[in-house]
């Protein structure tokens, strides 16, 4: 729970701050970029916890992961722009690895897997970062050409940001014990 309250804490953080700032002359691309790292990290972190037999698999993801983060950095040389390609892929990454560990969730739990708070921390991180790739894909495109849609998409991210922050706080709720009970 304490790595799923930091990984909560930090995406509300960044993205009230991005809400805030993006109409602003603030530069909020190496907050988000660190974001990246940070939760790309501790997601793969929380599929392990909860497939700890993909260890090996995942920690192979983390280290290509970080790779392209570091190369994307590497080939702008510098991190006052958001990473997009390095944003792009570890979304990818960590929509796979949801998607995966929700099938894996699927058939190997009894009963339906709504009840588990698994299911609701990886379907919520899924929607999140699906959401996340037409915005990062076409970015620099929309910005540039269609700045009126592109900041009605950046409002649809923040939805999807507000579906993901529903489902991990259902995930918080069925992972408390109820009040009187011990677990």
């Amino acid at each position: 729970m304490r790595v799923l309250g930091l990984l909560m804490g930090m995406a509300f953080l960044v993205e009230v701050t991005g809400f805030i700032t993006r109409s602003g002359n603030y530069n909020n691309s190496p907050m988000y970029n660190s974001f990246v790292c940070t939760e790309f990290v501790l997601v793969l972190g929380l599929a392990r916890l909860t497939v700890p037999k993909w260890r090996a698999h995942l920690s192979l993801a983390g280290l290509v992961g970080m790779l392209v983060l570091w190369g994307d950095l590497a080939l702008r040389n510098t991190a006052r722009v958001l990473l997009q390609e390095g944003v792009l892929v570890t979304s990818l990454m960590l929509a796979v690895v949801c998607l995966a560990v929700l099938w894996h969730l699927a058939n190997t739990m009894d009963g339906p897997i709504w009840r588990r708070p698994a299911f609701w921390l990886f379907t919520g991180t899924l929607v999140y970062h699906v959401g996340l790739l037409p915005m990062i894909g076409l970015m620099d495109v929309l910005a540039s050409r269609y700045h009126l849609l592109f900041m009605n998409l950046y409002v649809m991210v923040q939805v999807v940001a507000v579906v993901r922050y529903l489902c991990m706080a259902r995930c918080c709720q069925l992972a408390t014990p109820a009040p009187g009970t011990h677990g």
